[in-house]
């Protein structure tokens, strides 16, 4: 604890002390502080402060014995047994003097003088006049008034004085711990609601508003803790760099903020070293740093820093950060205390910061969503508790011929197909009972206008919190001539299958890529096997050609698989029961790669055994 005397006894009440004690007995005190102060003076002699300490020559001589006992007091000299110093000046008188030290501190000096231990000599004193133009009578009155002590008398004053003195200083002290632990309490609890306001303030600031509230906080701390500069550190996610994000300086100190953008942090080893290693960094003398942290001594210096303190802020269990605080007029001391209350200040930080991120986030993403919603060609609605239609978009207002006002006051049933109620029905109460969390089907809409509309449905159900409504959100894109497709695709196989069945022509078809083959029920029938007894396989057809047309058949079809031409041939396979068939067999490529091979070939098999023996016949 760092203290001056005048710290610890009431100095105007000990005057008025010494002062009615040098009245009652004759006893004359004088104290002066280290720094030259005079404290107390009571008994000062007229003879020197109107004489010897005004005349130049005979000051000379006064300021020479106060630089001889300054010497004595403040040097490596031991005291005298006596516990105090004399000193006969030049001037012919004595001055007694005795350190005031509480707890190894050198505070003040004690004065006991002037005085004389037997009776003048007057012809020196006479003399004295004489030399310095003094009025001799007026200065020799003074000097009768100089008290004469004996040595046992002059050590009970200085014991005395000492003794009091110390009461006075233990009492003081006392006193002065008192205030100094009555400050910290308040200092502390101070602290606390500042940190408690600050905590309050962001839980209920908005997101949006998250920056300005750590500007406000970095104020309020920096001009409480008395610093010059205030900020905030973040690192860039997963990287090396670091940037100075919000800044507070005291009246009088230039702003860095500018100059802290995208620090190298691999640039400062020790400094990385220690934020990673440590919870709280501390520097409380720039200038002492060691010669490994030079480059930070450098940068912190040319900034003006001379005490620098930070400590961590945390995101997820990941250091995101550094709150920082700096003094550039003068060397600050952050005790632990304050320096672990500024560390919760910086969880504080953390908290807000990844609400703040978070919220920004999901604002991002709700944006993101309201644009790929009001932008998609796909039509797009949200819906509520049951079927209530909440949000839709424009593609789906054009798809069904509504306004989106018009379509918020309608349900999925009001637009959909009446016989496809039953299957929309139970679909929707399948995920409302948790049985499903997601739909695909095709169904029919009926449009404004009466029109129907195929659309294909994918439904998302997003489950609430707590016991609120499930929400969900659906897809609808316009199929309708995809159906239409479909629909006259099936016609037309249905006529083919008629003509074919009608022609008496059994289908192949064959991927060369995959090998995947088809064949169709007439090309088993006309084999003699039913479709789990023969694999569809060019293998299989291969096996079952006759003997002595196999190799002028599988020549043809390799010719027709590496040139691409159309094929027509004629050769005999073997029926299950023995009996070979007569076929002829036409094929063309509906699919081919990209240099034109191959690639799916669509056969037809059609029995002519009969046209070949009536060829024979004639």
């Amino acid at each position: 604890m760092q203290y001056r005397l005048s710290d610890l006894i009431d100095l105007p009440a000990v005057r008025t002390m010494v002062d009615s004690l040098y009245a009652a007995a004759g006893i004359p005190v004088g104290m002066i502080d280290v720094d030259g102060t005079v404290l107390l003076a009571a008994g000062w002699q007229d003879i020197c402060t109107k004489f010897h300490r005004v005349h130049p020559a005979t000051a000379r001589r006064c300021r020479e014995s106060d630089a001889y006992i300054d010497r004595y007091l403040t040097g490596d000299a031991e005291l005298p047994s006596c516990g105090f110093i004399e000193y006969t000046c030049q001037n012919g008188l004595i001055d007694a003097c005795m350190p005031v030290i509480i707890e190894g501190n050198h505070l003040a000096n004690l004065y006991l003088g002037q005085f004389l231990y037997q009776p003048p000599d007057e012809a020196f004193f006479r003399a004295q006049a004489l030399e310095h133009g003094f009025d001799e009578e007026v200065y020799l009155e003074a000097l009768r008034r100089v008290p004469i002590f004996s040595r046992e008398r002059v050590e009970e004053i200085l014991a005395f004085h000492s003794h009091f003195l110390d009461v006075l200083i233990r009492m003081g002290l006392e006193r002065l711990r008192y205030l100094t632990a009555n400050r910290e309490l308040e200092f502390r609890e101070a602290f606390e609601k500042l940190i408690a306001n600050i905590s309050t303030r962001f839980v209920e600031l908005p997101s949006e508003e998250i920056n300005q509230g750590i500007d406000l906080a970095l104020q309020e701390l920096g001009e409480f803790i008395a610093a010059d500069r205030s900020y905030v550190f973040l690192r860039t996610p997963g990287g090396m760099h670091a940037s100075c994000t919000n800044e507070v300086c005291a009246e009088g100190v230039p702003a860095a903020r500018e100059e802290k953008q995208a620090v190298n942090l691999s640039d400062l080893p020790w400094y990385l070293e220690k934020i990673r290693s440590q919870k709280v960094l501390y520097v409380p003398r720039v200038d002492d740093l060691p010669s490994e942290a030079q480059t930070e001594k450098e940068l912190w210096q040319a900034h003006g820093i001379r005490t620098l303190a930070g400590v961590p802020i945390y995101v997820a269990e990941q250091q995101i950060g550094l709150l920082g605080f700096d003094s550039v007029h003068a060397e600050k001391s952050w005790d632990d205390d304050t320096l672990n209350r500024l560390k919760t200040v910086g969880e504080i930080f953390g908290s807000a910061i990844a609400r703040e991120r978070s919220e920004r986030a999901l604002r991002e993403s709700e944006e993101w969503f309201r644009t790929i919603f009001e932008a998609s060609a796909v039509g797009m609605a949200t819906f509520s508790a049951g079927s209530k239609i909440d949000h839709v978009n424009p593609a789906l207002c054009r798809l069904l011929g509504y306004s989106q006002a018009e379509l918020q006051q309608l349900t999925v049933a009001d637009v959909t197909h009446p016989e496809d109620l039953e299957l929309t029905a139970r679909q929707i109460d399948e995920a409302t009972a948790g049985q499903r969390r997601h739909i695909e089907m095709e169904k029919r809409y009926l449009r404004k206008n009466g029109s129907t509309v195929w659309g294909q449905v994918s439904v998302a159900y997003l489950p609430q919190a707590g016991h609120g409504p499930m929400r969900s959100v659906a897809m609808i894109q316009d199929i309708t001539e995809r159906k239409e497709v479909e629909r006259r695709l099936q016609e037309s196989e249905k006529r083919l299958a008629l003509a074919l069945q009608v022609s008496n022509q059994g289908v192949w078809d064959l991927n060369t890529e995959t090998g995947e083959t088809y064949f169709s029920s007439r090309y088993y029938q006309m084999l003699g096997y039913e479709s789990d007894e023969l694999e569809a396989s060019y293998e299989s057809w291969a096996e079952l050609l006759h003997p002595d047309d196999r190799e002028q058949a599988i020549a043809t079809a390799e010719d027709f698989f590496d040139n691409g031409r159309s094929y027509m041939a004629e050769f005999r396979m073997r029926t299950k029961d023995g009996a070979y068939r007569h076929i002829l067999s036409c094929c063309e490529a509906v699919e081919r790669t990209r240099e034109g091979q191959p690639l799916r070939l669509l056969g037809t098999h059609m029995d002519i055994t009969e046209r070949v023996e009536y060829r024979r016949q004639l």
